[in-house]
Formats: structure tokens, sequence, C-alpha cells
């Protein structure tokens, strides 16, 4: 039961991706071609597969799909209304993999801003 749940895994979490959904539809579209080449189902899989992983590369779909995720987050924190919560602890989560020969304050990064923002709600 263990290989049956740990494949249906994999196929899932690949079935949720944009590019393993659409190689699906791609090579799914071109065994149904091969086996019935008077069917149009494997041209239409085909296409789908195509127009699926060219939407989903285009950096507007990705702002899209995010917009509305990001406008329910709200605006930045208000460090009064934290207190006033009962809030009382902050961590700022963030990382990236640097080489090892940069220095030391190179490392930063997009990390920088987040690690500002939370002196800011520590020290308001």
């Amino acid at each position: 039961m263990d290989a049956v749940e740990f494949v249906a895994k994999k196929v899932v979490s690949a079935l949720c991706h944009p590019l393993g959904f659409s190689l699906v539809l791609l090579f799914a579209g071109i065994i149904v071609a091969r086996v019935c080449s008077t069917s149009r189902a494997g041209r239409v899989l085909v296409l789908l597969g195509s127009v699926w992983l060219l939407v989903m590369s285009f950096p507007i779909t990705g702002y899209l799909l995010l917009r509305p995720l990001e406008l329910n987050a709200g605006p930045y924190a208000d460090p009064s209304e934290l207190s006033r919560r009962g809030v009382h602890n902050i961590v700022v989560l963030g990382g990236s993999r640097v080489p090892n020969n940069v220095k030391a304050a190179d490392c930063w990064g997009p990390t920088l801003v987040r690690v500002m923002e939370g002196i800011r709600l520590w020290k308001n």
C-alpha cells in the first residue's frame, strides 16, 4: 500500500505544477495521436498542453494569480496594533544560497528588506 500511495503522491504533485501538467497533456496527446490516427483528440491534447505551457510562462499570469493573495494579506503590520493584540515575538523568515567566496555584507540580498521590517516592528 505504501508504494501505491507514493506513486499517487508523485502523480498528483506533478499534475499540480504547470510544467508537469502540460507535459502530461503533451505526452497523452502524442500517444493518442499514435494509437488513433483518425481521431482529433490527440491533436487537441497537444494543442491544450502547448497553450497551457505558453500561458503559464507569461509573467502576467503569475502576477494575476498572486494579486488576490497579496490583497488578502493586507498592508504592512502596524506595531501599535500588534502590541494591542498581545504579539510579543517577531520572526523574520528568509534565506538564500550564496557562493562561498562572497563577503558577508553581500549575502543579504532580498532578505535585508525583511530584516528591516522586523526591526521596524521591534523598535516601535
